[in-house]
């Protein structure tokens, strides 16, 4: 386990070695696909963090009585330490400090959820 800050390449080097040796990893870093099971549940709505504002105000939409987002749930719309990127130019930024073979264990614990949830992770190989 870390101690104080871990980089992004030392992370994902800590969830393949638990994955590799057999260990259930933190329910925040285990493939989506084993925890909410979706050749087992008809999900209603499949949200994406990339739009999570979006997404939310949709849910939410749906959820209250009257058709109205609810005024108490809001989501910050801008990370204010990427404002001018894209969250697919700091995911990129993050992805190339990775040795490339860590990176093809990491893609393959993950495979499924990629293809499942409809992320492309071939930019990556």
């Amino acid at each position: 386990m870390f101690l104080g800050k871990a980089t992004f390449a030392e992370f994902a080097q800590y969830v393949v070695d638990m994955w590799s040796a057999g260990r259930l990893l933190d329910i925040h870093w285990r493939p989506q696909y084993k925890l909410c099971r979706p050749c087992y549940i008809k999900y209603d709505y499949i949200g994406r963090f990339e739009n999570l504002h979006e997404d939310a105000t949709n849910v939410l939409t749906v959820l209250t009585k009257f058709g109205e987002p609810s005024t108490n749930v809001r989501f910050p719309r801008v990370n204010r330490n990427y404002q001018n990127v894209t969250l697919s130019q700091v995911v990129k930024s993050y992805y190339a400090k990775i040795p490339y073979n860590l990176l093809k264990k990491l893609i393959s614990l993950y495979k499924l959820d990629y293809e499942l949830f409809g992320y492309d992770y071939q930019w990556v190989l």
